[in-house]
């Protein structure tokens, strides 16, 4: 499929939301939850995701992360390097492309 080239009109005619404002909401809900609950809230919300088994750590220990990477083939492990690398000179590329500006709306 190619992608067809709009003009800066054309762009402005688009109606749609990058995330939709459900998703917003959730977000939100989450990040205050955080805010005044702390701890208590991640554990929760991690919980309900799926991403920490009840009672688990939230965090991993160093010990059991070096365990867990030199059981990684050398070659996926240079990969993983030079993936991060990329990731963060992009990273910080973008952020220092971020500048301060004032824009008036009509």
């Amino acid at each position: 499929m190619r992608m067809r080239r709009l003009t800066p009109a054309e762009v402005e005619q688009i109606d749609r939301w990058v995330v939709d404002p459900e998703t917003l909401e959730a977000a939100a809900e989450i990040v205050e939850a955080v805010r005044r609950e702390g701890e208590a809230a991640v554990r929760r919300f991690a919980e309900r995701f799926g991403e920490v088994a009840p009672g688990d750590p939230l965090l991993i220990d160093r010990e059991e992360l070096e365990q867990v990477l030199s059981s990684v083939p050398q070659a996926d492990r240079e990969l993983l390097v030079r993936t991060s690398g990329r990731v963060e000179s992009f990273a910080r590329a973008q952020r220092e492309s971020i500048r301060e500006m004032t824009l008036e709306i009509a």
